[in-house]
This record gives structure tokens, C-alpha cells and sequence, in this order.
């Protein structure tokens, strides 16, 4: 036998659990899932493989099957700073995979009385308070307690940065997203937001002519003009309401498993998917071949305003569904700075001008 710690294992029990280590970083998920449920049929003590396996279904976008997982891996005492670290992946299932972000605060709550000083749980606390209940000042002590206990985090300085937009303080968020770049000087997210309140202040006269050097050239071309110049039936689109934001012009930045691309929303209409076929296409396993639709529409006052469908042109929901601002919907306008999520890994900010 051989004793991981507190659970012995047999040669072969440990043997299955290191198989489903490497089979999870090599990428080969579903045998790292069927090595874990094959050792956990005989060793269902050992916290560690119920933790490793709620990764894994994390990562195939099995959220509901992640949380069973960690449940029970919660239910084996382990250590403090295994518990903090539990809870904590709990949380993020709960906001980022499934959207419920009562059960993700209480999660990141019960990080943060195990370890006071856990810089995760302070920062994705504010993310559910920013992005699912639109509580910027909230939001701001979290990511100020994490950025106190470490100020080398690039990603909270640029979310601290996304709740002072909220709240119209944009020279303090250019302060933020100054922060951000200096730290993650190639972040495009945070050098198009940092832009976006300069325009605010009136610090920008109008949008350079220039395309980005950073803007990737395959998603800004049709490589099958015919599947976004279908005739698109509208009698089911509900009219804009005073909360959607009239524009000239809009854009994406979207980042996905490949890279983070800039897009200008210049055509009418845009489907997004897997599917190469797409005019913006996904680099995400858990994108759907056809995931979405965005539309240009004119109001009868004149005004262009923007509205995203989940699923195919033809109306046929994605899999996994789209989100804005942590919100699950199936149609909806879209406002300025709206963050749209397709899926675990595949997301974009939306910037009306």
C-alpha cells in the first residue's frame, strides 16, 4: 500500500489516479473522468480524486456533475487550505457555469472566513457583486482587499477598473486599467476599456481610422458570405424598450480559447459560432456550431440599435446558451460595456459609440 498522506493506496489505485492526472493534461478528459469514477468505485475516501474529477467535469462543462464532486469531497474533512480551495471552485461553478450567484457568494464567504487573505476569493466575490448583481461600490472593496494583500493582479485592477466605468468615475478607472496594462501590457480587454473612458472624458475627438495591429483578419472576413444573407424573418423581435442604448456604431472584443480579437459591428448581421461557416467564429469546445446571432436593427425614430439571439439564424437554441452580465437570456439589446459569455472560456465585451 502507499500511503498519499491520509488515504493509503495500492499500487493500482495509485496508479488510475495518476493516469487521471495526465490524461486531464493532455486534454483527454473523458478517460481522466472514467480513471477517477474507476478508482473512486473502490476508494470513494480519497477527497483528492473527487477533487480532481470535479476539475475535469468542470472543464467538459458539466457544472451540475463538478458541484457532486466537490460536495463530496467536502463531505471528506479535508485540510484547511484544501476546504478554502473546495469552496472556492464551487463558487466559480455556481457564478460562471451555472449563474447563481446567491450560492457562489456563500461559497466565496466561507473561502474568505478559512483564509482571510485568500486573493481568489476576494476577487471573484466582486465579480459576482459587479457582473451578477450590478453592485459596483460593493465590488470595489473586494477587489481593494485583494489588491491589498497583492497589487500584482492584472485582471482585478482591470475588473476594479470596469466597476468605477459603472459608476462614471472614469479618470480613477484609467488609473485602474493603467495598472492593469502595466502589469499586462498585451491585455486588449483592458487597453480597448482604458480607451473607452478616455472617450468619456472627451479626451478622444473620434475613433482612429486605423485598423489595430492586434485585430485578427479571419474574423473580420466572410468565409461564407450566403449563411449571414439569409432572409431573416423579425416578426418575432420585440421592439427596443427606453434601456437599450441607441448608437452609431458598435464593436466586440472577443476572447476566446485562441486569442482575443477585435471586431467592428459594421453589417447587419452577424452569426457566431464554432462553426467556420460563422462570420465571427468561436475557438471554444463549449461554443455550439451556431451559438448566436447579433443584428443591426433601425428603430422607427432612426435610431441603430444592437440585439443578440441565442442559436442558429433558423432559431435552434445553443447547448450551453448565452449570458449577459450573468444573466441567462434568449434575446435581448444590447447596452454598452455589456459582458456577453457563450461559454467556460469564450466571452465578449460589447462597446456601443
Amino acid at each position: 500500500m502507499i500511503d498519499t498522506g491520509r488515504v493509503p493506496l495500492s499500487n493500482i489505485e495509485l496508479d488510475l489516479y495518476r493516469q487521471g492526472i495526465s490524461a486531464a493534461a493532455t486534454g483527454s478528459l473523458s478517460e481522466a473522468v472514467e480513471c477517477y469514477d474507476r478508482l473512486l468505485r473502490s476508494r470513494g475516501d480519497f477527497w483528492e480524486a473527487w477533487y480532481e474529477r470535479g476539475t475535469v467535469l468542470e472543464d467538459l462543462g458539466r457544472f451540475a456533475d463538478a458541484i457532486v464532486s466537490y460536495d463530496k469531497a467536502l463531505t471528506l474533512e479535508p485540510n484547511r487550505e484544501a476546504l478554502a480551495n473546495l469552496w472556492l471552485r464551487r463558487g466559480n461553478v455556481f457564478q460562471y457555469g451555472l449563474g447563481e450567484y446567491d450560492a457562489s457568494l456563500t461559497c466565496y464567504d466561507r473561502v474568505l472566513q478559512l483564509q482571510p487573505e485568500q486573493v481568489q476569493g476576494w476577487h471573484h466575490r466582486g465579480n459576482a457583486l459587479l457582473y451578477g448583481y450590478h453592485q459596483p461600490e460593493t465590488a470595489i472593496i473586494c477587489y481593494r482587499r485583494a489588491l491589498d494583500i497583492d497589487s500584482q493582479l492584472a485582471l482585478t485592477w482591470r475588473n476594479h477598473g470596469n466597476a468605477l466605468m459603472d459608476l462614471m468615475r472614469y479618470s480613477d478607472a484609467i488609473v485602474s486599467y493603467d495598472h492593469s496594462l502595466a502589469i499586462s501590457p498585451n491585455d486588449e480587454i483592458a487597453t480597448q476599456a482604458r480607451y473607452q473612458a478616455q472617450q468619456e472624458l472627451g479626451l478622444i475627438i473620434q475613433t482612429p481610422e486605423t485598423q489595430p495591429a492586434w485585430l485578427a483578419p479571419d474574423l473580420t472576413e466572410v468565409q461564407n458570405p450566403d449563411v449571414c444573407n439569409q432572409s431573416i424573418d423579425q416578426s418575432n423581435s420585440t421592439p427596443p424598450d427606453a434601456s437599450a442604448d441607441r448608437t452609431s456604431g458598435a464593436s466586440l472584443l472577443l476572447e476566446d480559447d485562441a486569442n482575443c480579437s477585435f471586431i467592428q459591428l459594421v453589417d447587419d448581421i452577424y452569426t457566431i459560432g464554432r462553426d467556420l461557416d460563422n462570420k465571427i467564429c468561436l475557438r471554444s469546445q463549449f461554443s455550439s456550431r451556431f451559438h448566436a446571432v447579433i443584428r443591426r436593427l433601425i428603430t422607427e425614430a432612426g435610431d441603430v440599435v444592437f440585439e443578440i439571439q441565442d442559436g442558429s439564424i433558423k432559431g435552434k437554441a445553443s447547448t450551453n446558451g448565452i449570458s449577459i452580465n450573468g444573466k441567462p437570456v434568449t434575446r435581448a439589446f444590447l447596452n454598452n460595456q455589456d459582458l456577453i459569455v457563450f461559454g467556460p472560456r469564450a466571452k465578449a465585451i460589447f462597446t456601443a459609440f
